[in-house]
């Protein structure tokens, strides 16, 4: 073979590769800017006001519940895009089982406690959502599946009891 041919070859192969690595590369960074948006959709990122009026119009004064419970399930939460296409993705959600905890008690302080366990089990749900990307980022549709799985399974608790 001439020694411009293995030249061309070589070259080839190399940009076939940066190919490759640029895509995996974006769609990583896409993966991430989704799943920082569906984070900060659900205020799993931030800490919230408790001097404010949630949607229900009650107002949660010196309440470090929220606060706290935000802080704690937040880090446990994680999110993992199996299949990403234009305006749909598929996510693989692991949370802390909250459908046992609740189970278990209703407690606040108790509640905190076995989030912080070793042992406090977890679920893993997978869930479509919809999205949209607009220049600011990405809003993902929320649905009782979606809330479910975030939540590990409290809906699915709530529901038993008649609450929703």
């Amino acid at each position: 073979m001439k020694k411009k041919q293995k030249v061309l070859i070589g070259l080839l192969i190399v940009t076939v590769l940066s190919i490759g690595i640029a895509s995996f590369f974006m769609h990583s960074n896409e993966d991430e800017e989704l799943v920082s948006a569906l984070m900060e959709q659900f205020d799993l990122t931030s800490e919230i006001n408790t001097e404010s009026e949630d949607e229900t119009g009650i107002i949660l004064e010196g309440s470090t519940f929220l606060d706290d419970f935000q802080t704690i399930y937040g880090q446990l939460v994680t999110v993992n895009v199996t299949e990403m296409k234009d305006d749909h993705a598929v996510l693989n959600i692991t949370a802390p089982d909250l459908y046992s905890v609740l189970k278990i008690t209703g407690d606040e302080q108790l509640i905190l406690q076995n989030l912080q366990s070793q042992d406090v089990s977890r679920v893993t749900n997978e869930v479509a959502v919809n999205y949209e990307k607009t220049e600011e980022g990405y809003y993902i549709e929320e649905s009782k599946e979606l809330i479910n799985a975030i939540y590990g399974n409290a809906i699915n608790y709530f529901e038993e009891l008649g609450s929703i």
